[in-house]
């Protein structure tokens, strides 16, 4: 291999890590959920319908993905991915900090916010399944493949460990997570 290709390599290696460590980030509801209901009002069921709207997001787009990951090719689906985790990550934020509490019809903010965390759903698969694509594509010739599927597959399981200590160490303070999600979203 010459310098250049394990250069390249490397970098697509890294970047690959640093998607599943990012795409892996649905599961941290847990660690904003509260604010729904202390926040924004919401009942408890009101709160699980948006969570589980995201998960079966998150499920339910993996054949999706996964064809046009070999369709189109993992590079335009990583972008979409990159794409729609920002919108619902950012939505969600502007939502929680515009929210006018004075407003007594807010039965729309559950569908909005449902929608914008099927988006985030959505959006962590694709980063899932274009990751995972490009590191069987590159190295599929490899007899260390098993390690090179397993190492970003791990980032993804440790993605909500990682940010919810960034969640701990940075934003424990503030009344409402506008400022944590938007972080989420960047």
């Amino acid at each position: 291999m010459e310098p250049r290709e394990s250069y390249t390599s490397t970098l697509s290696y890294i970047a690959i890590c640093l998607s599943m460590l990012c795409g892996g980030t649905t599961s941290l509801f847990a660690t904003y959920g509260s604010s729904f209901s202390e926040v924004l009002g919401f009942t408890q069921y009101e709160t699980n319908l948006v969570a589980s709207l995201g998960d079966y997001a998150h499920y339910m787009s993996a054949p999706l993905f996964g064809y046009l990951s070999t369709r189109i090719g993992p590079t335009r689906v990583i972008q979409s991915a990159a794409v729609l985790m920002f919108c619902g990550y950012m939505g969600l934020s502007y939502s929680f900090k515009h929210f006018d509490t004075a407003y007594e019809h807010a039965h729309h903010y559950v569908a909005t916010m449902s929608m914008l965390f099927a988006l985030v759903g959505v959006g962590s698969k694709a980063a899932y399944m274009s990751s995972m694509a490009t590191t069987a594509r590159n190295f599929k010739h490899s007899r260390h493949s098993g390690i090179a599927l397993g190492i970003p597959n791990s980032l993804y399981g440790l993605s909500t460990f990682v940010f919810s200590s960034l969640k701990a160490r940075w934003f424990e303070s503030d009344q409402t997570p506008w400022r944590y999600l938007a972080f989420m979203a960047v």
